[in-house]
């Protein structure tokens, strides 16, 4: 059962998911998909990633997480979710 998120920019919702790869490109750092992109699929809002930031064994980088959580919530809609069985 894999977890899933994805984007909708909140200036332009109607227009649907944004490519991750697109996101990657604006933000373009830090390996945010495999630390906050995990966080997102497994439903957690930018809140409880920003507070999760504190306890990462790696604060060298949480500042520049914090910005990036700050920039994806600014800009962005998240939805969550769990795919089960077969498509």
């Amino acid at each position: 059962m894999p977890n899933c998120f994805a984007l909708k920019r909140k200036s332009e919702p109607e227009k649907g998911n944004v490519s991750l790869t697109k996101i990657d490109e604006e933000i373009c750092c830090c390996n945010w998909y495999n630390i906050i992109g995990f966080d997102l699929a497994m439903g957690k809002t930018f809140a409880q990633i920003r507070q999760g930031l504190i306890d990462k064994p790696y604060p060298e980088c949480n500042e520049e997480y914090k910005k990036i959580v700050d920039y994806l919530d600014e800009n962005f809609v998240v939805d969550s979710w769990v795919e089960i069985g077969r498509r």
